[in-house]
C-alpha cells in the first residue's frame, strides 16, 4: 500500500514557499501533492499577490475540492495558513479571507475572522482598519456564513467593533442569531454583554413569533458568557489592533472587573428586562447565571436552556 505523500510545507518549508512564488499555475499543482499544501498554497498567494484574475480559481477550488474534506481536516489546514501569516506579516493577512468568506462552517469561519481582524496590518493607523472591512463584507453580502462572520467579531470582546456591527444585529432572523451567540472563546468582556443586553432590549417587547425566537437565541447567548467563561474575571477595555504576539503580549488598555462586582453593576438592566419579558420567561436563567436572584415567580419561568 502506497504511502500518504509528505506535506511540503511542514517538511521543507524553503520549497513550499518557493512553488508559493511560482505564478505558474499547473507547475504549482505539479509540485504540491497534498490538499494541505494546494489550498495553503493558492490561500498564501491570495494574501501575497492579491490577483483578482486568479480570484475566480481559488473560489471554485475551494467550493468544488476543498469543501469536500471533512471540517475537522479543513480546519488543520486552515491552521497552517493562520500560522505563517504572522511570520510573514500581517499585510497577507487577505490569506485568511477564503476560510471567512467561504466556508460553511461556524467554528471555521468565526475563528477566521478573529484572526484576520486580530493580525492584519493598519490602513492610515486605523486600529479599525480590518474590523470596518470585515463590516463592509457584510453589508454587500460576500460571506457565506455571515451570521458566524458576525459571531467572529464580536468574540473580539472589543467596545469599537461591537459599535461597528449593532446595526447588522437587526437583519439576523432567529437561526442566525443561534450562530452569532454560541460565537463564544470563554473570555466574556463587558463590551459584548452590553450588545447583548441592547439586542435583548430592542427584541424584548415583540410578541411575534420570530422576535420571541431571536429573543431566546439571545438570552441563551447571555447565559453562555456567564456560565461557560474559562476565567473568574470580566475583560474590559480596548483590544489591540494588531494583536501583538509572543508568549505574553501586553494589552495596555485592557484590565478586568470582579465578576460579582460586575454582575451588580448590570442588575438593574437585567430586572428591567426580565420585568418587560413575557412569560414563559427564559431571562431567569441568565440573571441565575450571573450569581443573581430573578423576580419572577417559577411557574412563570420557561424550561431550562
Amino acid at each position: 500500500m502506497d504511502e500518504e505523500p509528505e506535506v511540503l510545507l511542514l517538511t521543507d518549508s524553503k520549497a513550499f514557499m518557493a512553488v508559493v512564488q511560482n505564478h505558474d499555475a499547473e507547475e504549482r499543482v505539479q509540485s504540491l501533492h497534498t490538499l494541505d499544501d494546494i489550498m495553503t498554497c493558492e490561500a498564501l498567494r491570495h494574501g501575497i499577490f492579491n490577483d483578482q484574475e486568479a480570484l475566480p480559481g481559488l473560489v471554485q477550488f475551494y467550493n468544488q475540492i476543498f469543501l469536500q474534506a471533512p471540517v475537522e481536516r479543513r480546519r488543520q489546514i486552515y491552521g497552517y495558513v493562520a500560522m505563517i501569516v504572522p511570520q510573514l506579516g500581517g499585510w497577507i493577512a487577505g490569506a485568511i479571507t477564503p476560510f471567512m468568506l467561504l466556508d460553511p462552517n461556524p467554528g471555521i469561519v468565526s475563528t477566521a475572522t478573529i484572526d484576520y481582524t486580530s493580525l492584519g496590518s493598519l490602513f492610515e493607523n486605523d486600529p479599525m482598519t480590518r474590523p470596518k472591512d470585515v463590516v463592509t463584507m457584510i453589508e454587500k453580502d460576500i460571506p457565506q456564513n455571515p451570521a458566524a462572520v458576525i459571531g467572529g467579531l464580536i468574540a473580539l470582546g472589543d467596545p469599537r467593533v461591537c459599535d461597528l456591527v449593532a446595526p447588522v444585529r437587526r437583519n439576523l432572523d432567529s437561526d442566525q442569531a443561534a450562530v452569532v451567540t454560541r460565537c463564544f472563546t470563554g473570555t466574556t468582556a463587558k463590551c459584548v454583554v452590553a450588545f447583548y443586553l441592547d439586542w435583548l432590549d430592542e427584541l424584548v417587547d415583540r410578541r411575534d413569533y420570530e422576535g420571541q425566537g431571536i429573543f431566546g437565541n439571545v438570552a441563551a447567548g447571555l447565559h453562555r458568557l456567564a456560565s461557560e467563561r474559562t476565567v473568574p474575571f470580566i475583560r474590559d477595555g480596548q483590544r489591540p489592533f494588531p494583536v501583538p504576539g509572543g508568549k505574553n503580549p501586553k494589552w495596555p488598555d485592557a484590565y478586568s472587573i470582579d465578576a460579582r462586582e460586575f454582575a451588580n453593576s448590570i442588575a438593574d438592566r437585567l430586572f428591567d428586562l426580565e420585568r418587560r419579558e413575557g412569560p414563559p420567561k427564559v431571562l431567569p436563567h441568565a440573571i441565575r447565571a450571573f450569581g443573581l436572584t430573578p423576580k419572577t415567580s417559577s411557574e412563570d419561568i420557561a424550561a431550562p436552556m
